[in-house]
């Protein structure tokens, strides 16, 4: 009985740990070019990145990276990364951005400031 239960507890832990894989840099070392401080009047903030790499970056049109605050661990780690983002377009230094959820644009969380 007791192997079991450490092998079902093993097994879920493998699965969580797989579950929180998931998530990738949609960013790589960009500029942010702009910032909008709501996405439908909800609580999300948006940016554009350019000059960079990752599946958000596009040259041939403006691609807007979400962070809704549903996404983040809180409310705190959402006011964070918008002050991040805003601080990122003030001094134009470089960012890298991370979905936690899979690879989409609409769900960034974290967000790097690169200093030079």
């Amino acid at each position: 009985m007791k192997i079991f239960v450490i092998g079902t507890c093993l097994g879920l832990l493998f699965c969580v740990s797989v579950a929180q894989a998931a998530g990738q840099y949609i960013v790589s070392n960009a500029r942010l070019t702009k910032v909008g401080n709501t996405s439908g009047n909800g609580p999300s903030f948006w940016v554009v990145a350019v000059d960079g790499v990752g599946q958000c970056i596009t040259q041939s049109m403006q691609t807007n990276i979400y962070f809704p605050e549903q996404y983040a661990g809180n409310k705190e780690i959402f006011n964070r990364a918008y002050s991040t983002a805003l601080a990122a377009i003030a001094s134009g230094r470089r960012v890298n951005i991370y979905n936690y959820t899979d690879g989409a644009c609409d769900k960034a969380v974290a967000i790097e400031l690169i200093a030079e």
